[in-house]
């Protein structure tokens, strides 16, 4: 396994859908159109194992403060050999100087990378308000 960190490019776009899709997140399947112009706003690093796509990261910062950790998702076969927190790194990295805040749904593997439980976090969107 020779897993490589960069910046998402819009050739990756599909994969991350499709990797999306197959966990559920109806947001990637339902909105492609405003994911991609999204993605001109935030930063989002992929990950490959050679050229095989297996994950991704997705944050949006103010550079000084505050990056807001939006999505990390690491296909099955991959998961639990480090991938994740490779990609949150990579984010961090790229805003140091900030502090990384998330809503989670997956605590333990935030717990395992020193991140601790602040608050709680709650969302509402057009579409759900809707339904």
């Amino acid at each position: 396994m020779e897993i490589s960190i960069r910046a998402a490019a819009e050739s990756d776009m599909e994969l991350v859908f499709e990797a999306a899709s197959k966990e559920g997140w109806s947001t990637y399947s339902q909105r492609q159109d405003a994911l991609r112009g999204a993605l001109k706003l935030s930063t989002m690093m992929v990950a490959y194992d050679s050229d095989v796509f297996v994950g991704f990261a997705r944050a949006i910062s103010d550079g000084f403060v505050t990056t807001f950790l939006c999505e990390v998702l690491v296909v099955e076969e991959y998961r639990n050999r480090g991938i994740g927190s490779m990609l949150v790194h990579s984010i961090w990295e790229l805003f140091s100087e900030t502090r990384l805040d998330l809503i989670s749904d997956a605590d333990g593997f935030y717990e395992k990378l020193n991140f601790r439980k602040v608050g709680s976090g709650f969302r509402i969107s057009k579409w759900q308000a809707q339904g």
